[in-house]
């Protein structure tokens, strides 16, 4: 039995949930059982619509040391052979709580870390950021230094972990004229994304480009995107979409957050635009552009609203424009991610 720590909501996204989802449903496929532990209800219908079941909290997401009692009395009871835990809101004192409970019964915690903010006490930490391996050296001088055991490293993207679906896909095939883009703007979409690039398409854009909209399952802007694609042609929007891949293979690019759905584009191979909306989020676009697999806009946040809508506009005429550089992406792309991440995690923490 293997458990899982991880909380989604309007605040923070999607991205923790479907990470570990992903590595969930590959620890299924391996035999395990599977149980998932959520402060809040948000993902209940998601998580066990995969035939996991979810425990739910009712704690404070932003304050996991008052939930450890309740979870000490499930882990000692159920004896998971592992305890997956993901959240920016893990402290010092709630990783060595869990360890010492998951030691008792001979079980191993293991982190999902993309930050470096402290030395977690965890048997096993994993970063299967594009940029990780820089990390290794970051990671041993900070545990020396606080005095904390170093846990097994696993770093890089060949830890990804991505769903079943993404795994070993057939080479892209570019078209020499694109047509057709995908807008993923994140879970919840806090900036509010999504509805204003519709509505800038919908006032200055008079082109031929169609645009794919896909809305977050936690975003407050659904009615008033759809509202704006059923009078315009060349926006559609899909919500609570089950074939992802389908969806990026059919379109030409993307425009895109810097969350997790950037691995997923790699994997299709789709050449990205994307955009920053969160701190976590700078080291990973910015290296993201360096390695050439996608082109960073910018901070959302330093950066007019309208002006950001036309850069990106006005960014994505050109990439369509270019075929020579979205086959060179897509070909990058396709060196990095394989989409077997998950299955390697399960496969180094038995």
């Amino acid at each position: 039995m293997i458990f899982f720590r991880a909380d989604g909501n309007s605040k923070i996204g999607a991205g923790h949930i479907m990470r570990c989802l992903s590595i969930a449903s590959a620890a299924v496929s391996s035999g395990e059982e599977v149980i998932f532990y959520t402060s809040t209800s948000d993902f209940k219908d998601k998580i066990e619509s995969l035939g996991i079941k979810n425990v739910v909290l009712n704690s404070d997401f932003t304050n996991m040391e008052s939930e450890i009692g309740f979870f000490k009395n499930d882990i000692v009871k159920n004896k998971p052979k592992t305890l997956f835990v993901d959240s920016y809101y893990v402290t010092k004192e709630y990783l060595l709580n869990l360890k010492e409970i998951c030691h008792s019964i001979g079980s191993k915690l293991v982190y999902i870390d993309d930050v470096a903010v402290f030395a977690y006490p965890c048997d096993c930490l994993i970063n299967y950021n594009l940029f990780a391996e820089q990390y290794n050296k970051i990671y041993r001088d900070m545990y020396k230094n606080e005095g904390v055991n170093l846990p097994t490293l696993l770093l890089g993207v060949e830890y990804v972990p991505l769903r079943k679906e993404f795994t070993n896909l057939e080479n892209r095939k570019v078209r020499s004229r694109a047509t057709d883009i995908l807008v993923s703007t994140g879970g919840a979409d806090t900036e509010h994304i999504a509805l204003s690039f519709a509505k800038y398409i919908d006032e200055n854009y008079t082109g031929n480009l169609k645009f794919h909209i896909v809305i977050g399952a936690m975003s407050k802007d659904r009615e008033a995107i759809e509202a704006l694609a059923e009078k315009n042609e060349i926006i559609m929007t899909y919500f609570d979409v089950r074939d992802m891949v389908s969806l990026m293979q059919s379109c030409d690019m993307a425009i895109s957050a810097a969350g997790s759905t950037l691995y997923e584009l790699c994997a299709t191979q789709t050449p990205t635009i994307t955009y920053v909306v969160a701190d976590n989020q700078i080291v990973a676009a910015e290296y993201f552009e360096k390695a050439g697999v996608m082109i960073y806009e910018g901070d959302i946040r330093l950066i007019d609203n309208e002006e950001m809508m036309k850069a990106l506009l006005e960014r994505t005429i050109k990439l369509c424009d270019d075929y020579t550089c979205r086959l060179n992406i897509s070909k990058i792309q396709k060196k990095y991610i394989d989409g077997n991440g998950a299955n390697n995690i399960i496969l180094n923490i038995k």
